[in-house]
């Protein structure tokens, strides 16, 4: 697959394929660059279309959402720029990022010592920078479903050793308004809150998966006893910690305000759990961190370190202020499906749209076709094919 799928991009894009990131079942990532300017670095996740199974036809239409949610939320500082999407021939569908070699969080902890828990000072700017992007995403009506370490990228600002957090990994978002709910019973089984477990929740399913991140970083160990459980642990066994434990705190020898945090953010009733909001106003976030909530970025650079020489991620993660030249071959093929949604921004530009977005509220998203919104619905993979679904970016 991947000497086919390699050949189409290069013949049918202006890439020079670098190196394979990484390879599943049903696609590979690759890492390319632009043949004209030879420096342009992108990252590209790539499915073939011939002769799909059930289990590629679903990763097929779940990379084309995730190239919808993406555009759509372009515009936020937090969230994974979309590079383009592309389709060059029958074979192969082709979603492009920026790329950055500084990896996920995930990786940088499994790089730290067993035990190694991040201090209060050093965790909360990628908190609250994550708090912020998730924030915007839901006054768009996206929904994430599935933050954990893996789908948290760190990238450079200005070719700097100074990074900053970005949320990755979309396929799974869902659109959903305020009083809405979904049903399905999607994500990673150990950051699963109790209401999707249930079959019945809304957005705020997506402060439970951030609570378990901020446990894991304050802590170093999942919670409810999930550090317990064997990694190849079934999603029943999972599933009936997160329903039936309870959360033990005394352990860590945590401040009486990170164990306030933890307790409020991770409590099982969503209409008691810490939103989002009171997150940002927390005192520990206060006492942590700079007057800037959104991010710290030389904290984060002292939390994550020196980017590694060894790429160990498969996740598509960007470069910061990734603009692609005006004469590239990016830029230029359009007559070969490409859609191009990059956007610069000067950081000046970008602290502007920062308090912009803070001072009101974010525009609701314009979609046209089949109605996404339902009570409580299953969204089926079929029905969030473009072409039967148009989200246009509001302006």
């Amino acid at each position: 697959m991947a000497p086919a799928c390699c050949h189409a991009l290069e013949s049918h894009s202006g890439l020079e394929v670098v190196q394979e990131l990484g390879q599943g079942g049903q696609g590979l990532v690759l890492l390319c660059t632009d043949q004209e300017t030879n420096t342009q670095r992108v990252a590209c996740k790539t499915i073939r279309k011939r002769k799909l199974t059930a289990e590629e036809h679903f990763t097929d239409t779940q990379l084309r959402w995730e190239a919808q949610v993406l555009e759509y939320l372009s515009d936020i500082p937090g969230v994974l720029p979309l590079v383009a999407t592309f389709e060059g021939d029958d074979t192969c569908f082709h979603l492009l990022t920026a790329f950055c070699d500084a990896g996920d969080l995930l990786a940088k902890l499994d790089s730290r010592p067993p035990l190694f828990k991040l201090d209060d000072r050093e965790a909360a700017p990628i908190i609250a920078s994550l708090a912020r992007t998730i924030a915007r995403c839901h006054a768009r009506d996206i929904m994430h479903r599935d933050i954990k370490p893996g789908n948290i990228l760190f990238r450079h600002i200005n070719g700097s050793d100074v990074q900053e957090a970005v949320l990755a990994d979309f396929g799974l978002a869902a659109t959903l308004a305020p009083g809405e709910t979904l049903c399905d019973c999607v994500g990673t089984p150990r950051y699963q809150a109790p209401e999707v477990i249930k079959g019945c929740y809304d957005h705020r399913a997506d402060i439970w998966s951030l609570g378990v991140v901020v446990h894991v970083l304050l802590t170093s160990t999942l919670p409810f006893g999930m550090h317990c459980l064997p990694r190849d642990a079934s999603i029943c066994a999972i599933h009936e910690a997160i329903l039936c434990n309870h959360l033990e705190l005394d352990a860590f020898g945590l401040s009486s305000s990170t164990k306030d945090l933890l307790t409020r953010i991770l409590c099982k009733d969503p209409d008691s759990r810490l939103t989002l909001d009171e997150l940002l106003c927390h005192p520990w976030l206060h006492l942590n961190t700079a007057s800037d909530l959104v991010t710290d970025h030389q904290q984060i650079a002292n939390v994550v370190g020196p980017a590694s020489t060894r790429i160990t991620s498969q996740k598509c993660i960007s470069e910061a202020q990734s603009v692609m030249p005006a004469n590239s071959n990016l830029q230029q093929m359009n007559g070969g499906k490409l859609s191009d949604v990059t956007t610069s921004r000067t950081d000046a530009a970008a602290n502007q749209e920062n308090k912009m977005l803070d001072s009101q509220p974010a525009p609701k998203p314009r979609r046209v076709g089949v109605a996404m919104r339902r009570k409580c619905y299953r969204r089926q993979w079929a029905n969030a094919l473009p072409e039967n679904i148009a989200m246009v970016r509001a302006v």
